[in-house]
C-alpha cells in the first residue's frame, strides 16, 4: 500500500458495500478532516481531489496553489485538484472538510502534467433522461481536461427519481460503440438517515444494495441503475477509468422504448 492511501485511511469516512468486486484501475478515499495541515506525499500515478464540503487551501513546493470552498454537495458546484504523479501537496484545512480523493492505479506514461484546480465557474451542470428518470449531471474532470487515466464527474437526482437509466455499461471494447471501463461511485443523501437503491446486473447475475450516505460501490462490469429516496435528494460522485479516456456505453435495449 502507497504512504497516500496509508494516510488516507486514517481519516476515512465512506463504507465500501462489495468487498468481493475488485477494480484494477481505480481507487478511492473519501475524507473528513478537522481545522489544521496536512501533508500529503506524492503518489506514483494521478489524481483527483474534489472537495465535498467546506474549505482549504492548497500549497505546492511550499508555494501557494489556490484555494477550494463549498458549502455541501447539494448547495454548490464542485471545486477540485488535479494531482499528476510524483507531486507532494499540503492541504491546509480552514474549517472543517471532507474530500474526496479519486486515484488512478496506473502508472503514469506521459510526460508529467502540471497540476492544476478546476473552479465552479467552470463546471456546468446538464440535464440528462426525463420525468421519473430526469438528473443533473456534471462533469468535473471531462475527456477536455488534460489527464492520462480518469474521468470524473457528479450526478443529483431529485426524490423518488432514477439515475443511470435507462441502465447501460461499459465493460467491453466495441470499436465506436462501447469502452471498457471501470467505475466507483460515492453517494451522499440530503437526509442522511434515508437509503437509496444500487442495482448492477449482467445476463447471468443481479445484485442489489441498500445505500446510505458516504457509501461507495464498485462496478467492474454490468448494468448500474441507481434509485433516489423516496422523499430525498442523491447525490453520487462517479469515477471512471480503463481502456481509453472515452465513455462510450451500450443501453440495455429491453427498456428502450
Amino acid at each position: 500500500m502507497s504512504e497516500l492511501k496509508q494516510i488516507l485511511e486514517k481519516y476515512s469516512i465512506h463504507h465500501l458495500r462489495n468487498l468481493s468486486s475488485k477494480l484494477k484501475t481505480i481507487d478511492f478515499h473519501a475524507i473528513r478532516l478537522s481545522k489544521g495541515k496536512l501533508n500529503l506525499p506524492a503518489y506514483f500515478s494521478e489524481y483527483l481531489l474534489v472537495l465535498l464540503s467546506g474549505e482549504i487551501s492548497i500549497q505546492i513546493n511550499r508555494n501557494s496553489f489556490g484555494n477550494l470552498s463549498r458549502k455541501s454537495v447539494f448547495k454548490e458546484p464542485a471545486s477540485a485538484l488535479f494531482v499528476p504523479g510524483n507531486i507532494r501537496i499540503e492541504i491546509n484545512v480552514k474549517k472543517d472538510s471532507e474530500l474526496a480523493f479519486c486515484l488512478s492505479k496506473n502508472k503514469n506514461k506521459t510526460p508529467v502534467l502540471n497540476p492544476y484546480i478546476i473552479k465552479p465557474k467552470e463546471l456546468k451542470a446538464r440535464t440528462v433522461g426525463e420525468g421519473n428518470y430526469e438528473r443533473q449531471v456534471t462533469d468535473i474532470l471531462s475527456k477536455d481536461h488534460e489527464a492520462e487515466f480518469l474521468l470524473v464527474g457528479e450526478t443529483q437526482s431529485e426524490a423518488n427519481k432514477w439515475s443511470s437509466y435507462p441502465p447501460h455499461k461499459h465493460d467491453v471494447f466495441v470499436t465506436d460503440k462501447e469502452t471498457k471501463l471501470e467505475e466507483i461511485y460515492f453517494y451522499k443523501i440530503e437526509k442522511q438517515n434515508r437509503f437509496a437503491i444500487q442495482c448492477i446486473y449482467t445476463d447471468k447475475t443481479e445484485i442489489s444494495y441498500m445505500i446510505h450516505d458516504n457509501d461507495v460501490i464498485n462496478i467492474p462490469k454490468g448494468y448500474h441503475p441507481v434509485c433516489s429516496p423516496c422523499d430525498s435528494k442523491l447525490y453520487y460522485l462517479w469515477v471512471l477509468s480503463g481502456s481509453k479516456r472515452l465513455l462510450q456505453y451500450r443501453s440495455d435495449e429491453k427498456y428502450i422504448e
